[in-house]
């Protein structure tokens, strides 16, 4: 009986961290869409009716309604970055687009500090970040 444990705790070992760690990879995508969606949305609302969407005060409102939008969620906002760039928006020709990303790992600060497990060659979570876009046309 116990050379059978031995045996099959592993394979258990390793199916249950796959489905707790994925569980937190999805539910951070999850609320990753919402909020790049929902940031989009509230930028909308930024009056810009009698300035140009590049002016100095236009840009302040923008960051104060991402930033508004930021805080109110479940999610640490210094653990959120830009997808490659230093702001969470970018606005080109016309279009608003709202990218945030979050490092998955111990390699990554700022992240979430899961940790990987390998066993029999696999390791798991396989992922290094998730990210999530929203554009909307202004």
């Amino acid at each position: 009986m116990g050379i059978e444990f031995a045996i099959v705790f592993p394979l258990f070992l390793l199916i249950f961290y796959a489905i707790v760690s994925y569980s937190i990879c999805f539910a951070v995508l999850q609320s990753l869409h919402g909020l790049s969606a929902e940031a989009s949305r509230a930028v909308l609302s930024v009056e810009r009716s009698s300035l140009s969407i590049g002016s100095e005060p236009v840009q302040q409102a923008i960051e104060a309604e991402v930033g508004r939008v930021l805080q109110d969620s479940w999610l640490d906002t210094a653990l959120i970055q830009g997808c490659g760039r230093e702001a969470l928006y970018e606005i080109q020709d016309g279009v608003l687009e709202v990218c945030l990303r979050i490092g998955i790992g111990p390699d990554h600060d700022p992240g979430i500090a899961l940790p990987k497990l390998e066993l029999l060659g696999v390791e798991i979570p396989h992922l290094e970040r998730v990210e999530s876009t929203s554009r909307i046309r202004l």
